[in-house]
């Protein structure tokens, strides 16, 4: 790595004239990068870890007479807890396990698509990391 100077309004890294000031820096940069390797890579002007962007999803039904139905026939159903496992594209992978067991594939087909109706709140995520402040400090 070598040294930025400004000398009569020209910036200089090193021996290398530069057009400007941030042209300069980049050479800085990409100089302190390449030193520190690939474990480190490009720790000057990191970007954020990736959040969780994962919002509630749902169908939409134009038929409101189904719609009814599903929340009368489904109505006592406890909520169902979701993991996402993975992604898919840029799609979110949700895995259900606690389905109830019907006699009627018809009626799960129902149960399906009432769980997954939009607007409705009886899915739920769990398994995600909770943000647990950590005491620094015994008292």
């Amino acid at each position: 790595m070598e040294k930025i100077s400004k000398t009569d309004g020209v910036y200089y890294y090193g021996n290398i004239r530069c057009m400007d000031e941030h042209d300069a820096y980049r050479r800085f940069r990409d100089d302190y990068n390449r030193s520190l390797g690939a474990a480190v890579h490009l720790r000057l002007n990191r970007i954020g870890s990736r959040q969780e962007r994962v919002h509630g999803f749902g169908f939409f039904f134009a038929d409101k007479a189904y719609v009814r139905r599903l929340e009368d026939e489904f109505a006592s159903f406890p909520k169902v807890p979701y993991r996402i496992i993975g992604f898919l594209s840029v799609s979110p992978v949700r895995m259900i396990r606690d389905i109830p067991e019907f006699d009627d594939e018809e009626k799960l087909y129902r149960w399906v698509d009432w769980i997954c109706m939009s607007g409705n709140d009886k899915l739920y995520i769990t398994g995600r990391k909770r943000n647990v402040r950590k005491k620094r400090f015994k008292r």
